[in-house]
């Protein structure tokens, strides 16, 4: 076992590390079989199925290598060599992103391998209810999907049952079924979501935020605790972050001309307003549950980390992101009544 008491020098002795510590990543084992289920569906629907679409299910990593390959292509970046950024998504439990460098100046960014499975689900849930024609009852199924996510987010279920996840997949399979068109809409804020997210912790190491470490424990069935260095960013580098992370994403759309994959158009520029906007339903879901408010050494609120972007870009954002963006916070205002009404059921 790699140990703390080793030095380590690179990326690569880093993620090495992290993968003793938590395992390694691997898709869900349903995850090609679920694939194939709805491009058979929206084939029917008169769309062809992308040719890599198998080996993007097979190794999502592989999608996060190509993103930050696009945001290099299209955004200005000097002071970071593009092949010592080291990606890796890895079973953290704490649907989390992180930015760090090592002694050799290696940067590597780590992905929960679940933080943008959620987004997916949610996202696509709610561009398919507001967008398309529901019913009352089909209303309060979408409400039901969203609320179960929510409660996956909250309590990090990692051993649902076979049942449990059984019902999720049926009923992520009825709603994309209904509609491709904003079920791509969906997969596209999910895009901007993860981009924005790569932006971020590429901005960390591009600040020079990333050379600060603190000792992150991880208890052990022992009783023994390993400890993980990871970042420790400030409140006000966490805002500097965001701030440059936004201008890169703008970058790449202004520039998608250029790219391969992540093109993403004007009608996503408020992706990262409405990615913040989720984590804040996240949030008052989370202290709904616990009775506590959010409190962070490190991170702002996720509202006034999406008040100072707002502040910073929108009146100089394209008017073709309202549309999305003012569907997705009536959607917002909606889930928040059902939040506080679920809670003071209970």
């Amino acid at each position: 076992m790699f140990s703390l008491k080793d030095e380590i020098k690179t990326g690569q002795d880093y993620l090495r590390y992290l993968e003793e510590v938590f395992g390694v990543s691997t898709p869900h084992p349903d995850a090609l079989k679920f694939t194939k289920e709805a491009w058979n569906k929206w084939e029917k629907q008169g769309t062809s199925q992308p040719n890599n679409i198998q080996e993007i299910a097979s190794d999502p990593l592989h999608t996060y290598r190509i993103y930050y390959q696009d945001i290099l292509i299209a955004c200005p970046i000097e002071n970071i060599k593009p092949d010592s950024v080291y990606f890796s998504l890895l079973p953290l439990k704490n649907l989390n992103a992180y930015a760090n460098t090592t002694t050799n100046q290696d940067k590597v960014i780590v992905f929960d391998e679940d933080l943008i499975t959620f987004f997916t689900a949610f996202i696509i849930a709610v561009m398919i209810a507001v967008y398309t024609d529901t019913t009352d009852l089909e209303v309060e199924f979408f409400d039901r999907f969203i609320l179960a996510r929510l409660e996956d987010f909250y309590s990090l279920t990692k051993s649902r049952t076979e049942a449990s996840n059984k019902q999720y997949t049926e009923d992520f399979m009825k709603i994309i079924e209904r509609d491709y068109y904003f079920t791509q809409v969906g997969s596209y804020f999910s895009m901007a979501f993860t981009v924005f997210i790569i932006c971020h912790e590429l901005s960390h190491h591009i600040l020079g935020h990333s050379t600060k470490k603190r000792a992150f424990a991880i208890p052990e069935n022992n009783g023994e605790s390993i400890e993980i260095p990871i970042n420790s960013p400030s409140i006000k580098e966490e805002f500097e972050a965001d701030s440059y992370a936004y201008k890169l994403y703008l970058e790449l759309i202004k520039n998608r001309d250029k790219i391969k994959v992540a093109q993403l158009t004007e009608a996503f520029n408020r992706a990262p307003l409405v990615f913040f906007e989720l984590m804040d339903i996240v949030q008052t879901y989370a202290e709904y549950k616990t009775g506590q408010s959010f409190k962070s050494d490190s991170h702002p609120h996720p509202q006034q980390r999406k008040e100072r972007l707002m502040n910073q870009y929108d009146s100089g954002l394209h008017h073709f992101g309202e549309e999305f963006y003012k569907g997705f916070m009536g959607y917002s205002a909606h889930i928040r009544k059902k939040i506080k009404r679920a809670n003071l059921s209970t």
